[in-house]
């Protein structure tokens, strides 16, 4: 395969509209002074190239700057807005991250993970809650006497559905000798 392109079919209008006139190079008329003239035209437009890369890259870092400024913020309003909701309701299933937060998932456990939150695995699920959210749900577990899972549930309070989650798991179950409700210890 050959390839007939030439220098000149390489050079095109500049940025501002002018073209570069150039005549082929071969055969033993080319002068010297011919060449010379070309390689000026080649150089100019390598000097305007490298003018506008300049003026792209420049640009790219003023973008750079502005997406870690609005990042930086929104991660402040996306940890805000986690803390707050976690206070009123005392966790966050993962699944819920969009239409509560309108964050990803991912971005959620990131998130919860960086803040130091607790993450209960849930069997396709997670539940994030602050260490003291965590104590008052372990602390309600094992206050509950009766071995009826549903009404054990209804005692939870705003963890029903935490319980009922986890007990589906298998991660919570009924201990008939000390007659509570027990988590297993990695959990």
């Amino acid at each position: 395969m050959s390839y007939s392109r030439r220098l000149d079919d390489y050079i095109k209008p500049g940025r501002q509209g002018r073209a570069v006139q150039s005549r082929p190079i071969h055969g033993p008329a080319t002068t010297y002074s011919d060449i010379a003239k070309r390689l000026e035209h080649i150089e100019a437009r390598l000097e305007a190239l490298e003018e506008s890369l300049k003026e792209v890259l420049e640009a790219l870092r003023r973008l750079e700057s502005k997406l870690d400024r609005l990042e930086k913020g929104g991660r402040a309003l996306g940890e805000h807005r986690l803390r707050s909701l976690i206070e009123k309701e005392g966790f966050l299933l993962i699944s819920e991250a969009r239409q509560k937060l309108g964050i990803s998932p991912s971005r959620l456990l990131s998130l919860a993970r960086d803040l130091g939150l607790v993450v209960l695995d849930l069997d396709g699920d997670a539940a994030v809650m602050s260490e003291n959210a965590y104590m008052e749900f372990k602390s309600k577990l094992a206050s509950i006497k009766t071995s009826d899972p549903e009404e054990a549930a209804s005692l939870m309070g705003r963890f029903a559905k935490v319980f009922a989650l986890l007990r589906r798991k298998g991660d919570i179950y009924y201990d008939s000798k000390s007659r509570s409700w027990k988590m297993l210890s990695g959990t």
